[in-house]
């Protein structure tokens, strides 16, 4: 396994994740969509699901998990058809 196989998610990742931080932070900032709050009503989805209470971090997990699984299969999806495409970018 090459080491570009392991920094480079690494640092897709990172980067995904200090965007949507930023984003979330101008939109609290700026007051933008006020009403949207989508931890706290996942959150209170979960504690009305499963009847007790849920901690904070659990649904901002399973949010951040789902992205990234939802971006893994793109990406995956998308490197197969350059290769296949694009001759020049096979390894």
């Amino acid at each position: 396994m090459s080491a570009d196989r392991i920094w480079k998610p690494l640092v897709a990742g990172l980067c995904g994740s200090a965007a949507h931080s930023g984003l979330m932070f101008l939109k609290n900032r700026m007051g933008l969509l006020a009403s949207f709050q989508p931890y706290e009503d996942l959150q209170r989805a979960l504690s009305q699901l499963t009847g007790s209470s849920v901690h904070p971090l659990i649904p901002w997990k399973l949010q951040r998990r789902g992205a990234m699984e939802a971006a893994g299969v793109r990406i995956a999806r998308d490197g197969q058809r350059n290769r296949r495409h694009r001759p020049h970018l096979r390894p």
